[in-house]
């Protein structure tokens, strides 16, 4: 449904804070700049019962990830 390459590219995130709940903080515990994952987030870790844009209640969420930089 969307792609940061659609929002130039990439994003700055603070770590610890994500929004939209908790599996996208979890998924990048231990990660080092370089590495690439596959996160899927179940509904309680992410958007729960709530239609989130064009995203359904109770979605499970797939993001593929790469950590470029760690300031």
């Amino acid at each position: 449904f969307d792609a940061s390459a659609n929002h130039g590219g990439s994003f700055t995130f603070t770590l610890g804070v994500a929004p939209g709940g908790g599996g996208r903080i979890k998924g990048r515990i231990g990660m080092k700049e370089g590495g690439k994952r596959t996160l899927t987030v179940p509904p309680e870790l992410g958007y729960g019962p709530n239609q989130y844009g064009p995203i359904p209640g109770n979605s499970t969420l797939i993001f593929e990830i790469e950590l470029l930089k760690v300031e």
